[in-house]
């Protein structure tokens, strides 16, 4: 088998590929540098009891239907008015800036990307493409569950009430949220959290998944009955109306730490301050106090920085003598 890692200062991830569709072996706490990788690979096996198929089916990063795959699927497509299920073969790598796995089958090719990002994150995107057109329904990626991590936290809500948050126990079953609005919004925004029983917003490890894109997506979690779990996250199902040659999944963002949700929100916020456009980067010294208040300064006519303050009764005013606003 052959074994890749990818390396932040808040987590590692370890993939592997036997020759057929690569798996994520390991997502969680960094690892050691001489981490014996192949054991740790050996170690998490499941094994057979009564009533199972002579070989435990991997999870894979898109599960397959032609592997006997006892869960929900990473991609449903047609093609010729029948299913497709792809007999994929590992193909190469590509390890120069990021690391793009490669998997061919009759006709089609399936490269997934994983990259280590900048304060500890972690992306991964998936790109299939096909000589003749197909109908697709839905293409995923999925990732193992740590065992440890049994609540999941999603976000909901509606108009004056948004973003409230949700928790559930991963126990069994599945937890499907497939988002067919057109947008994110308030009622399915498309981040959740996993995080360990009690976990607050300062204590108790936690993880963070965020699909970057503003359409439609479906999320899944489940319980597979061996004891494994998965979370997929791509489009919508169905999103993709008329036939083509080459598809793509957003990218995923994921963020792990120990110290609560603060730890997995920290990253984010940095991720995107560092991605806004020179024009929405705040300026230094955008905010200023003023009487306990933090205001946007003002300019006056002889250049200095001028602020607002709030009189008895709720009238603002300028910080000289014009008045400005008087809120009754």
């Amino acid at each position: 088998m052959t074994l890749w890692r990818i390396d932040t200062p808040a987590q590692t991830m370890v993939l592997g590929s036997d020759g057929g569709m690569a798996c994520c072996h390991y997502w969680g706490a960094p690892l050691p540098a001489d981490t014996d990788l192949a054991a740790l690979v050996a170690a998490g096996t499941g094994g057979i009891t009564g009533g199972m198929l002579d070989a435990l089916p991997p999870l894979s990063l898109i599960p397959e239907a032609r592997r006997s795959f006892p869960g929900q699927l990473g991609l449903v497509a047609f093609q010729n008015g029948l299913p497709l299920e792809p007999d994929w073969r590992f193909d190469g790598v590509d390890d120069a800036d990021v690391l793009t796995l490669r998997h061919t089958a009759p006709g089609l090719r399936l490269d997934v990307t994983i990259r280590a990002m900048d304060h500890g994150l972690i992306g991964l995107s998936a790109r299939l493409t096909s000589d003749a057109p197909l109908t697709l329904h839905h293409l995923a990626l999925a990732l193992p569950v740590p065992a440890h991590l049994s609540e999941l936290t999603e976000l909901t809500g509606r108009w004056t009430r948004e973003f409230q948050p949700v928790t559930s126990t991963l126990d069994h079953g599945a937890r499907l949220r497939d988002a067919r609005t057109g947008r994110s919004g308030h009622e399915h925004p498309p981040h959740l959290w996993l995080t360990t029983p009690g976990a607050t917003n300062t204590s108790g490890e936690a993880v963070a998944l965020h699909y970057g894109w503003s359409g439609g997506h479906r999320m899944l979690v489940e319980a597979l009955p061996e004891g494994r779990r998965q979370i997929q996250l791509g489009h919508c199902s169905g999103s993709e109306r008329a036939p083509g040659t080459v598809f793509e999944t957003a990218e995923i963002w994921l963020a792990r730490g120990d110290a609560g949700l603060n730890s997995v929100a920290i990253p984010f916020q940095r991720a995107i301050r560092d991605a806004l456009p020179p024009a929405r980067q705040p300026p230094p010294g955008a905010l200023q106090r003023v009487g306990g208040d933090l205001f946007p300064p003002r300019r006056g006519r002889a250049g200095q920085y001028r602020g607002t303050r709030r009189r008895p009764g709720g009238r603002t005013l300028r910080a000289g003598r014009r008045l400005v606003r008087a809120a009754r």
